[in-house]
């Protein structure tokens, strides 16, 4: 088992996620098959990583889901979140879905970042 960001978080804080990554993987390639299945023209996923990939863990979830599928663009929401992930993945598709203020237009491009 591949466990997310909240790995060592001690259980006495008396709240914790347990996130096991191949898990995720899992549940992202059975819902591309559903999705497939039912809509055979669809040919791109962006798996939204976002807000710390819901709290699983930004760096995290998009290694292990490029790693299952290295054509992904992966969502973000912000510039920062989109370095982040740049940060762990020199090479990934990434897409900003929501609005990035001119000033950091040409640090996104810089950094081969979609908006």
């Amino acid at each position: 088992m591949r466990e997310g960001a909240n790995a060592g978080v001690k259980k006495s804080r008396g709240c914790w996620a347990e996130v096991n990554l191949d898990n995720i993987v899992y549940n992202d390639e059975a819902t591309k098959e559903l999705v497939q299945k039912d809509m055979p023209n669809v040919k791109c996923f962006i798996p939204i990583v976002k807000a710390s990939a819901y709290g699983h863990g930004i760096t995290e979830v998009a290694k292990a889901l490029y790693e299952s599928d290295p054509n992904y663009y992966f969502g973000v929401a912000t510039l920062s979140e989109a370095l982040l992930v740049r940060g762990a993945l020199p090479e990934a598709r990434i897409l900003i879905i929501s609005h990035t203020p001119d000033s950091l237009v040409e640090e996104a491009l810089r950094h081969n970042i979609t908006l």
